[in-house]
């Protein structure tokens, strides 16, 4: 049984759970974005902390404009049946597609390797921290994981995509709780010796923009692949609610918490960093799970991406094996990119791709997906009337 197989019966299990395909497609970009860099802490600290209390502010700009993005390619998916990125990509750009397909498949691509690279260097970082496991074995055993479960236990993975999002968002709470009210931790003082003037608002906001533009077209994918039986304009718009409300709080929780150490934001894993400091050994046993969670269930949202997209281009039967082979090739990839490590991945590659996609991604997606789905829900409506009228 393949992959997309195994959807058609995830998406049965679904209905059965009773849990709103909206919250999936929220729940599914918020174990997207709160993978590596989040988890760790990392991409807060490059994108938002360090510009001071700007970084109370920013983040609702990068959500907000990640969910329109987000909004256009759920309702032009729904609208147009399709049923991945590159069906989207395809009719959304239409005439223009080979143009704007291309740039968006060269994105996702170094989107993938970049995200899931940095998800194998965090997961090796945190288990080399915090039991001493070497890099290499780190890597290897994440990587076991990942195709296990992409394999053979998509279906637990995907129903229970919810239960993993509580999770994080309560292990998130409890840190920031703990971390705040520690004795270790000075947010009141470093709050009244900072001020906005202290950083530049132009650059806070630009890199806040390239925040999104580096979380676009992977996220975008992911959204598009799970999107299959949304009915309304209404779900997709709740569905870009939910997770910009859910992503917006993610990431206000972890400035929260480093504000209080800013000592942290020089660190390879901020989190760990606080956590460690706090002195709470069940604190940091969270901290871990939650890590390796977030990674895990990144992880397994990419594969199910590629596979949907590249499995056919392998020469083999479709089916568990061929599965196997895209997957396995992913992480080769993969492995060699986390060589690179995640002060490297974070600092520097995500910084170029956020660049590049907010001209090629975030922008066309948000103009032309407005213009399209008004457009498209226009001409239903007129097509609707005139049969009437016929009758």
């Amino acid at each position: 049984m393949s992959i997309e197989d195994k959807d058609v019966m995830d998406k049965k299990k679904l209905k059965k759970t009773k849990i709103p395909i909206y919250m999936g497609i929220a729940s599914v970009w918020f174990g997207t974005h709160c993978g590596p860099g989040v988890a760790s802490g990392k991409q807060t600290a490059v994108f938002y902390s360090e510009f001071g209390k700007w970084a109370f502010i920013t983040p609702i700009i990068a959500m907000a404009l990640m969910g329109l993005c987000v909004y256009y390619s759920v309702e032009y998916s729904r609208l147009t049946e399709v049923k991945n990125f590159r069906e989207l990509t395809d009719k959304l750009f239409h005439p223009y597609e080979k143009i704007f397909s291309t740039f968006f498949e060269v994105t996702f691509i170094a989107t993938v390797l970049m995200v899931v690279g940095g998800c194998i260097a965090t997961g090796a970082e945190v288990l080399n921290q915090y039991i001493g496991l070497p890099m290499i074995f780190g890597s290897i055993f994440l990587v076991i994981i990942t195709i296990l479960l992409s394999m053979y236990g998509a279906n637990l993975v995907r129903a229970s995509t919810t239960i993993i999002t509580v999770f994080i968002i309560l292990c998130l709470i409890a840190m920031v709780v703990l971390g705040l009210t520690s004795p270790k931790g000075n947010f009141s003082s470093n709050w009244s010796g900072k001020s906005f003037g202290d950083f530049s608002v132009m650059k806070a906001i630009i890199m806040s923009i390239v925040y999104t533009g580096f979380q676009s077209a992977g996220n975008i994918a992911n959204a598009v692949a799970v999107s299959k039986g949304i009915k309304s304009k209404k779900e997709s718009k709740k569905a870009a609610i939910v997770g910009t409300i859910l992503n917006t709080v993610l990431i206000l929780s972890i400035v929260f918490l480093l504000f209080a150490y800013p000592n942290s934001i020089k660190e390879t894993l901020p989190n760990y960093f606080v956590a460690d400091k706090v002195g709470s050994s069940i604190l940091l046993f969270s901290y871990v799970v939650m890590v390796l969670l977030a990674v895990v269930s990144t992880n397994v949202s990419f594969s199910f991406s590629v596979v949907s997209r590249y499995g056919e281009k392998i020469p083999m039967k479709k089916g568990t094996k061929r599965d196997f082979v895209v997957i396995l090739i992913l992480m080769i990839l993969c492995v060699v990119v986390s060589a690179l490590g995640l002060d490297t991945i974070v600092s520097k590659g995500y910084k170029y791709l956020g660049y590049a996609c907010i001209f090629i991604v975030v922008i066309p997606i948000i103009l032309v997906g407005f213009k399209k789905t008004k457009n498209f829900s226009k001409d239903s409506y007129e097509s609707e009337d005139n049969i009437k009228k016929k009758l």
